[in-house]
């Protein structure tokens, strides 16, 4: 798949996505409800404050057994707020987790399994040095990525990165951060020709399965014709960050429309 298209894909399932949660906010949410609350709980606290200064005990105690009557009132309110709000984070994921499977910066990712055990290209057995090869014989030449993974328990503990040049070209952007249990990387050389072996080394902290994502550079980026205020970031280099962009600029626009439907209707 194009990069240009997926962005579009991107783009659209974020605008479904705020259109069906502003939806399930304002047809759900119970807004008119919760202000008329708000405002009668404002009105009680003024009110308190008055008859305080006057010493009026009799209002004051009027007034707090209004107030405990408001408050199952509110908490009502509130946990239907948070079903909402359960609902809506599942479609999130959902959607962002729907949009990820069709990444086509990943698809010419390539994965090898490292090993301590002598062969292949592993020199010498349980030195804890875990070795892995990959022939270059396709793929875009420049800056390739180098992701190293521990896996234990059932998932990944330790991440590390590093990068090598295929043929030409320089180091484009920052490796990623390094994660969970300590996991050294290293390559046997930084620039390669085609037909040369990669090899990749790792020392892990502890015991587990040791893979490599070797990434030929193609990456997710969107260039915004503005630059954001505030963060001064005018180009977006993550999937799930240009979801949530959109979704959040739409979001705000739905919003708006149909808080101005609602006022139509109310006249």
């Amino acid at each position: 798949m194009d990069l240009e298209l997926y962005v579009i894909i991107v783009g659209v399932a974020a605008l479904i996505y705020a259109f069906i949660a502003r939806n399930l906010q304002f047809k759900f949410g119970n807004r008119t409800e919760m202000q008329a609350l708000q405002k009668e709980s404002k009105k009680l606290n003024e009110e308190m404050k008055e008859a305080s200064k006057r010493n009026d005990q009799t209002k004051v105690n009027e007034i707090m057994k209004k107030q405990t009557e408001l408050f199952p009132k509110m908490s009502k309110l509130m946990l239907g707020q948070f079903k909402i709000m359960f609902v809506v984070l599942i479609v999130f994921f959902a959607f962002t987790w729907g949009v990820g499977q069709f990444d086509p910066t990943v698809e010419d990712d390539n994965i090898i399994e490292l090993n301590d055990e002598g062969h292949d290209c592993d020199e010498i057995a349980g030195d804890g040095i875990y070795t892995g090869c990959y022939k270059l014989e396709t793929g875009s030449k420049g800056m390739w990525n180098v992701g190293v993974q521990l896996h234990s328990g059932g998932g990944i503990v330790g991440e590390n990165y590093t990068y090598f040049l295929y043929e030409d070209g320089n180091p484009e952007f920052a490796l990623r951060t390094i994660k969970g249990e300590p996991i050294s990387v290293d390559i046997e050389k930084e620039i390669y020709s085609e037909g040369e072996e990669v090899k990749i080394f790792a020392t892990p902290s502890k015991e587990g399965k040791v893979t490599a994502v070797l990434d030929q550079g193609t990456s997710f980026f969107v260039d915004l014709p503005f630059t954001i205020p505030l963060l001064n970031v005018k180009r977006i280099t993550q999937v799930y960050w240009w979801f949530i962009f959109v979704a959040l600029i739409s979001g705000l626009i739905i919003s708006t429309i149909l808080n101005r439907m609602k006022k139509g209707d109310s006249k």
